[in-house]
């Protein structure tokens, strides 16, 4: 939001408003389909937290690396693909 190169505590409750609305729309395409909703929400929180830790640590390790500081953009346009996907389908 700033342009600031980090996320502030803003940025970052923005992020998880935006991903706890796609959860909940998970929830809700869940509810019409004969899936259980208990472990469609076990499994979408299992695979959350099992995917931000990969990211995270993923990340860490990547950022030793240079050549890495110039795809700094790549998340943000992961994350906009990701969302202009979720509308379209």
């Amino acid at each position: 939001l700033d342009q600031s190169g980090t996320i502030s505590g803003k940025e970052s409750f923005v992020v998880a408003l935006a991903l706890s609305l796609d959860s909940f729309g998970g929830g809700v395409g869940a509810a019409f389909s004969i899936l259980p909703y208990m472990l469609t929400a076990f499994l979408i929180g299992l695979c959350s937290m099992f995917f931000l830790g990969f990211g995270t640590l993923t990340g860490r390790v990547l950022t030793k690396y240079n050549w890495m500081h110039q795809l700094s953009f790549l998340p943000g346009l992961i994350f906009i693909m990701l969302g202009i996907w979720n509308i379209t389908k």
